[in-house]
């Protein structure tokens, strides 16, 4: 009998310490784990505000931009004014212009793929040009900007 009792006693202070070094061991995973995370994580108060300016961004639905097709190209323009005066151009203007200016075409590549003389799309885009300023200008001044 006084074995069984001193052999309940010993396997309850091996529980005993068992228990208290896994809650040693959990604390210190703990406070490692908080060391780490107050090295790595930064409080939102103390970022600049160029950095919380990064940590955003604006989403374009199809309401934002205009949007043109050109050789298989899509492209958005963002600017509604400009949008506006492209879309008020012929077809054949809207495409010199933006396969000159958005995609970077030069006259010979727009001449070929439209089938035109490379003096007509210096003329075509000379004009288109004329035109959009003119249109640009009329409505900075209807809204005085």
């Amino acid at each position: 009998m006084k074995n069984s009792s001193i052999n309940k006693e010993s396997t309850i202070h091996k529980f005993d310490s068992f228990c208290k070094k896994i809650l040693k061991n959990e604390s210190i995973d703990i406070e490692r784990k908080n060391r780490y995370l107050r090295q790595v994580q930064i409080l939102f108060c103390e970022l600049s505000e160029e950095q919380k300016n990064s940590l955003f961004s604006n989403d374009l639905y199809l309401s934002d931009y205009y949007s043109f097709n050109v050789n298989g190209f899509k492209i958005h323009i963002v600017n509604e004014a400009l949008g506006e005066a492209i879309n008020l151009l012929s077809e054949l203007r809207q495409k010199i212009i933006l396969l000159s200016y958005f995609i970077g075409y030069n006259d010979k590549e727009i001449s070929g793929i439209l089938n035109v003389s490379q003096d007509t799309v210096w003329y075509q885009r000379t004009v288109a040009i004329k035109t959009l300023r003119k249109i640009l200008e009329v409505k900075k001044n209807e809204f005085g900007t």
